[in-house]
């Protein structure tokens, strides 16, 4: 039986398929955050700023009822609400950890029955419009340090927790869990994975006897 009792989901594009949350309200929003993107993954600004240039990014600064409504239309990837419901069955804490958007991430854990979720958050005024600022929780870079915090609150050490991801941002996060897991990960990802699924399903064999 697996001695593992916490497991981590990325959000965007491993229990949920398509363009990540930044990307869905830059679709909607008709822009692009290319040069932001480049500027933080070659160090010229920091994680707070690349988020405040993407949100000012969004003219006029929009309702967040509207980031809300655009932000709840997503589709599951496959045999994703199966998967959580097994484990859980399997009395594992499950938790998403994002450096997508918390309206999203929430949605989807009250789609899924996960309480446990977190992700960036979008500062608003007092009639709830965007402020321009974002609320730091997620480092896209640094997700191993959003992974030490979920196991530390419930009691875990880190070889006893199992991380699921799928792109190459998620390096630092499946290095720093007991299990590292790479879901239709890219070469990059897969190097430093200790597991490599294409079908979530294939994550339930760790809890086979």
């Amino acid at each position: 039986m697996s001695g593992y009792r916490l497991i981590v989901f990325d959000m965007d594009g491993t229990i949920i398929s398509g363009l990540n949350s930044w990307q869905i309200l830059h679709r909607h929003f008709n822009v692009e955050n290319l040069t932001n993107l480049r500027d933080y993954l070659d160090g010229k600004i920091d994680y707070n700023e690349f988020m405040r240039r993407d949100i000012k990014l969004w003219q006029p600064p929009p309702h967040i009822d509207e980031i809300k409504k655009v932000l709840s239309d997503y589709e599951l990837q496959p045999h994703a609400q199966y998967v959580t419901k097994i484990l859980r069955e399997k009395e594992l804490e499950i938790c998403i950890v994002s450096a997508g958007i918390d309206i999203r991430a929430q949605h989807l854990g009250n789609k899924l029955g996960i309480n446990c979720t977190v992700a960036n958050g979008l500062e608003t005024d007092q009639n709830g419009f965007l402020t321009g600022e974002g609320i730091l929780r997620v480092e896209l870079l640094e997700k191993d340090k959003a992974l030490e915090k979920v196991a530390r609150s419930h009691g875990f050490k880190l070889e006893e927790c199992i991380a699921v991801g799928d792109s190459r941002f998620d390096k630092s996060f499946l290095l720093a869990a007991g299990l590292g897991v790479a879901y239709k990960a890219s070469e990059e990802l897969v190097k430093v994975a200790d597991m490599v699924v294409n079908d979530l399903r294939e994550i339930l064999q760790i809890f086979e006897k």
